[in-house]
């Protein structure tokens, strides 16, 4: 009985781990290897490139209307093709941006902010300015403009680029049980059967 009220006690008490949302994150840009600004050069002096990739992140809360917003990711699957050839598959890399207070908000829609980002991996990295707008009501869901260009390094000579993107949400994990939670339930469970065994002989 005792090892029943036990099992009782346990169930409603399992608690769920939080779980990490998974998103998408794309982006295109320019390289530009002259002193042209990247939306002006032309080829061979510029070079186009995509790099996408995925981060994890629990659900972060949306920034209030004077609030200022910073999110720091690590990145994995990432690719990247520079001039139609892919220099980095499979890999990991940072990704991060921050600014505030918000330079347009619309409660319940969205927060516009003008900040800095980075992202930095083997092949490619790059800073700067940038302007990125949260989606409400996760702030992940997100598109990004580097404002006035930025500074890459393809993947240590320093070059002027120029690139934008967006993220968003593409897999909401299901809560799992946490582990010592779910090591107690079963220790209810052999006191249970244990009870019973007792019972039956006698």
């Amino acid at each position: 009985m005792r090892a029943l009220l036990l099992v009782l006690v346990l169930v409603p008490s399992v608690a769920y781990a939080d779980q990490e949302n998974v998103y998408d994150f794309s982006f295109t840009g320019i390289i530009n290897d002259t002193l042209t600004p990247p939306q002006f050069c032309l080829a061979p002096s510029c070079e186009r490139f995509t790099v996408t990739f995925l981060a994890n992140s629990p659900p972060l809360p949306f920034p209030g209307e004077n609030q200022p917003f910073s999110a720091s990711l690590n990145a994995y699957d990432v690719e990247i093709v520079i001039a139609n050839q892919t220099v980095l598959q499979d890999g990991s890399a940072t990704f991060a941006f921050d600014g505030g207070p918000p330079v347009g908000y619309e409660a319940g829609n969205h927060a516009l902010y003008f900040g800095g980002w980075s992202f930095s991996s083997s092949a490619l990295t790059w800073f700067g300015s940038a302007d990125f707008l949260l989606a409400f009501p996760d702030p992940l869901n997100a598109s990004y403009t580097s404002d006035g260009g930025a500074v890459c390094k393809v993947p240590v000579e320093a070059v002027f680029c120029d690139m934008s993107g967006d993220s968003e949400l593409t897999i909401t994990p299901v809560s799992a049980p946490e582990p010592h939670m779910l090591a107690l339930l079963g220790l209810g469970l052999a006191g249970l059967a244990l009870t019973r065994r007792r019972a039956y002989r006698a």
